[in-house]
């Protein structure tokens, strides 16, 4: 990283579900960590409709953000990588492509209820325990 571009990447201590939803917030996209994702921090900076771009790796804990693009319908929105280098290339673009950032925001905010409010799971967890209690 060159001298003058130290600046930019910030590193903070959170204490909080707050605090972290207020850096979402202010974020222009979000890095998910490889070989291992986030789920709970993709699920946070969705509900916010902040982009996030993901690397897919062949474990569970590695897809889980892709999945949850594939759930909202937006596997095809240009935030998930082939490589590294396609990585560094998305988060590059986003960072400093407001307009194309503006419109994967915008298609998160539009389909993010999919990820929150699915009555499909609910009736697949009840179907489950109940199973389970019988």
């Amino acid at each position: 990283m060159k001298e003058d571009q130290i600046h930019r990447v910030l590193f903070y201590s959170v204490t909080g579900d707050q605090e972290m939803l207020s850096l979402y917030l202010a974020s222009d996209v979000v890095l998910d960590t490889f070989p291992a994702g986030g789920y709970i921090n993709s699920l946070q900076a969705f509900s916010v409709g902040v982009p996030i771009v993901t690397l897919p790796s062949n474990i569970l804990s590695g897809r889980l953000t892709l999945g949850m693009y594939q759930k909202m319908g937006l596997k095809d929105c240009g935030c998930v990588a082939k490589d590294e280098k396609d990585y560094v290339s998305i988060a590059l673009k986003l960072a400093h492509n407001p307009s194309a950032r503006a419109k994967i925001a915008s298609r998160i905010l539009a389909s993010n209820y999919k990820l929150f409010n699915d009555q499909q799971a609910i009736i697949e967890w009840d179907r489950f325990l109940s199973s389970v209690l019988h």
